[in-house]
């Protein structure tokens, strides 16, 4: 029985590097408490993978994702209609307001 899990730290797992918010299996229920217990990751029980990146990120400290993703995409919509081309997806939104202002 695998178990979801979502990684909260860097990670090596069977031999493989886990980036901090990235979703993996884990082989049993000890594994995913042993990875628990060391704050390298935290279980997926939610189904929504959006919530469950959200949480992730808040416990590491970053912003979540979610607040920011519907409010962006009106400005890049602004940006490709004024300038007829994408706008860098690494362009937050104070970033796209300057370049439109």
């Amino acid at each position: 029985m695998s178990i979801k899990m979502i990684a909260v730290k860097p990670l090596k797992y069977r031999t493989r590097m886990i980036e901090p918010g990235k979703h993996f299996r884990v082989k049993n229920a000890q594994e995913a408490r042993v990875l628990v217990y060391l704050k390298k990751a935290e279980r997926n029980d939610n189904p929504n993978v959006k919530v469950a990146l959200d949480d992730a990120r808040a416990v590491v400290g970053m912003p979540p994702l979610s607040k920011d993703s519907d409010n962006i995409k009106i400005w890049r919509d602004k940006y490709e209609a004024q300038f007829g081309k994408r706008p860098f997806n690494g362009w937050s939104i104070e970033q796209l307001k300057e370049k439109l202002a």
